[in-house]
């Protein structure tokens, strides 16, 4: 048997460069995956359709913040459909005109963290310089998804929090 000559100094180098590089690893994949996980979607979708019923291709659709005016226009498509994905929380409006018929637009239409909210336009036959606007209803039911949140105010936090025993 060869006895042990070498020094603990190597081995110990050794073995905290290896842990260190470990730790990094696990650091790297939990925390990339957290990254990923907090990136939630907020969109606008929705359905254009007419009077009669029948749907409206290539109406332009245009999504405005109504808190930071940043605005984004699309075109429906052949089923009368349109989404607007990867939107802030805040209020918005939706504008759609086409030829043909009346400018719709709907305001205070509200989104928060984590939803899906549709908003379905009828247009009414008439020229584009006559509009309607209609104000959306302060509660929405969310018939996209069966996620449920909620988003908590700051007086909700204060309330619990002033509402706690003092020990």
């Amino acid at each position: 048997m060869k006895a042990f000559t070498g020094s603990f100094k190597g081995f110990r180098q050794n073995c905290a460069r290896r842990c260190f590089e470990g730790l990094m690893f696990c650091l790297l994949v939990l925390g990339g995956t957290t990254i990923l996980h907090a990136q939630v979607a907020q969109q606008l979708l929705g359905r254009v359709i007419d009077a009669s019923g029948a749907v409206v291709p290539n109406a332009t659709v245009t999504v405005t913040n109504e808190g930071t005016a940043v605005s984004t226009t699309i075109h429906t498509s052949q089923t009368g459909d349109w989404v607007v994905p990867y939107l802030s929380p805040g209020s918005y409006v939706v504008k759609v005109a086409s030829t043909g018929f009346k400018t719709e637009a709907q305001t205070g239409i509200k989104l928060d963290v984590g939803q899906l909210r549709s908003v379905d336009v009828q247009l009414n036959v008439g020229t584009t310089s006559e509009s309607v606007t209609v104000a959306a209803n302060a509660l929405a039911l969310d018939t996209i998804s069966a996620d449920r949140g909620g988003v908590i105010s700051g007086e909700s936090v204060e309330l619990f929090i002033c509402g706690l025993p003092i020990f």
